[in-house]
């Protein structure tokens, strides 16, 4: 395990699953790429904290026709200290959506046609249907923190299903408060 400060950037790509979260963590030990699903609830901003990184790995995919090989990190926890929450256009370069990528190492990869665009799928709107959404997190209270160790279709459904009900990430603490 490695702590250290540092600044996470984090930008939304487009891709055929929907949107999706890519950090740029910036620390005194390197610079990494990030694609841990809890980053699924970030807005595109820019994140300074202490970070403690479980695993430092490389990476690789072929997204138009290029190569592309990245130095990932995995984050085991961090404790931000400030959040700068900015709009910026995402390139739609050489990113490659972390659902697809997970999809591929779990040989999922008949349920492809399954996975429907973020925008496309239907939130639950019943008590039962929630329930099995958010399983211990139900019945949800004024304040919850997301379970980042569900599938990332998942975690991206409770994160849809959460805006839906009036809830607001604040990054600073990883909580969703109720707004209504």
């Amino acid at each position: 395990m490695i702590e250290a400060k540092g600044i996470l950037t984090v930008r939304i790509y487009h891709g055929r699953y929907g949107d999706f979260r890519v950090g740029r963590l910036i620390t005194s030990v390197g610079q990494f790429i990030v694609k841990d699903r809890f980053l699924d609830q970030y807005d595109e901003g820019r994140y300074e904290g202490d970070f403690i990184i479980s695993k430092i790995f490389s990476s690789s995919y072929s997204a138009s026709g290029r190569l592309v090989i990245e130095i990932r990190a995995q984050l085991k926890s961090f404790t931000l200290a400030a959040a700068t929450v900015v709009t910026q256009n995402a390139d739609q370069s050489l990113e490659q959506d972390p659902l697809e990528e997970e999809v591929v190492l779990n040989n999922e990869s008949a349920d492809i046609p399954d996975i429907q665009v973020t925008l496309d799928v239907e939130l639950p709107d019943n008590e039962s249907s929630l329930s099995d959404l958010f399983g211990f997190l139900w019945p949800l209270t004024s304040e919850v923190k997301l379970d980042a160790t569900v599938s990332r279709k998942k975690f991206r459904l409770q994160r849809d299903q959460l805006k839906a009900l009036g809830y607001a990430f604040k990054p600073v603490g990883q909580l969703w408060i109720k707004t209504d």
